[in-house]
């Protein structure tokens, strides 16, 4: 299996090491893989960086999962690529507007794509 990973942290002598493909570029990793695993705090700059560009450069047939935070993801931009892609897969243990106290019943567009 190639891996491919964005991690400012990661050097690349350990990269070498753990025999991880380092890349800055999100639309290479995009184009490159057929699972995509995200692992971010949510901070201004990863708010909705899952968008239609990165989106629009991933395989027909690219699984995602976003163990992150919900507003990682670009609802809307998800929407419509599930939609233009139906070989795509989403899979998120959470999404944006998820309420952290269980106080309401949940429902969510995503939640609700089949």
């Amino acid at each position: 299996m190639n891996v491919i990973a964005i991690d400012p942290v990661l050097s690349a002598e350990k990269a070498e090491a753990m025999r991880v493909t380092k890349t800055e570029s999100r639309s290479e990793l995009a184009a490159a893989s057929d699972f995509i695993t995200i692992h971010v705090p949510f901070l201004p700059a990863t708010e909705k960086m899952v968008n239609a560009e990165f989106l629009s450069n991933c395989k027909n047939d690219v699984v995602i999962v976003n163990s992150s935070r919900g507003e990682i993801v670009d609802d809307e931009a998800m929407l419509a690529a599930l939609n233009a892609k139906p070989n795509m897969w989403f899979c998120g243990d959470v999404y944006s507007g998820e309420p952290a106290a269980k106080e309401c019943e949940f429902s969510h567009p995503i939640a609700q794509h089949a």
